[in-house]
């Protein structure tokens, strides 16, 4: 017998944005992609590492920068109550870079983004970055431009080979690390993969329809089945629902049982014969009446 198939993962429900190194979370292509994607009803998050909250100039090191992702993944996640792995990590540079270590790590997520991601330090090609490719089960998307001096994208696309989930590749021609003028362009592609993700939107004002919907699904349920009419019946006399009309839900009718005549007053037998008993007596009262 063939093994079933795998459950459809959740759509995402918010992204978590990491900056590059030394850079805060108002760079304007992490705002520019806040705006975009956040015009989609689904949530964003930028996000601050702990050395540029301090005001140090030398970033901290590896551990430290996972652990400010855990946290804000966390936080991020309690605010919208769901799952950590309904949601996107992702970031420019090094924020990028220390998201796929999170998840290379264990950290739950709906899939990666990866703007500019730096494979290797330039000029040095033979330092690559791919040490946890093969740990990456996610959805991957990488964004950067084709005179990217961190990895050519013939670089990046032979290392990602290796990752096992799904990966999306996305040139900007002419475009180098920086992507200046470029955010707007970088924002739709993301908006794009969103969408190809199955992303739905999760804005309140799309909650509270469906739980709208939902209560008058389950009125409709039990107005069809007589639980709210305060009336009995016999089973079978609940007529079909019919056709509704507009949005206004027909109501089916309901049948009472005929009422049943009184009983007549219970009269003694009249007891004539010393020989006959009760019972006889009665009967040949009712033949000769």
């Amino acid at each position: 017998m063939a093994a079933p198939a795998p459950a459809p993962a959740p759509a995402p429900a918010g992204l978590l944005l990491a900056p590059g190194a030394g850079a805060d979370r108002d760079q304007p292509g992490l705002v520019a992609i806040d705006e975009a994607v956040t015009a989609t009803g689904l949530a964003v998050r930028r996000m601050d590492f702990p050395d540029v909250l301090a005001g140090r100039r030398v970033p901290d090191r590896p551990p430290v920068l996972l652990q400010a992702v855990h946290q804000a993944q966390a936080e991020l996640a309690a605010e919208l109550k769901v799952a950590p792995q309904r949601l996107v990590l992702g970031g420019r540079s090094t924020g990028g870079r220390i998201c796929w270590l999170a998840v290379a790590d264990g950290c739950p997520a709906a899939a990666l983004m990866l703007l500019s991601y730096p494979l290797h330090p330039p000029g040095r090609p033979e330092r690559r970055r791919v040490a946890h490719f093969s740990a990456l089960a996610v959805p991957c998307r990488f964004v950067s431009g084709t005179r990217h001096a961190f990895g050519r994208p013939d670089e990046v696309e032979e290392a990602a080979a290796a990752i096992p989930g799904p990966v999306t590749h996305r040139w900007i021609d002419g475009a180098d690390h920086s992507r200046r003028r470029r955010e707007a362009t970088v924002a739709e592609l993301v908006v794009a993969w969103f969408g190809a993700l199955g992303a739905r939107r999760q804005s309140a004002s799309a909650c509270r329809a469906c739980r709208a919907r939902s209560h008058t699904r389950r009125r409709r349920r039990r107005v069809s089945s007589g639980a709210d009419l305060g009336v009995w019946s016999v089973p079978g006399s609940i007529k079909p629902r019919g056709p509704s009309v507009g949005r206004t839900p027909v109501v089916p009718t309901l049948s009472r049982p005929q009422a049943r005549p009184p009983r007549p007053p219970w009269k003694p037998p009249l007891v004539d014969d010393p020989h006959l008993g009760p019972g006889l007596c009665l009967l040949r009262q009712k033949l000769l009446t």
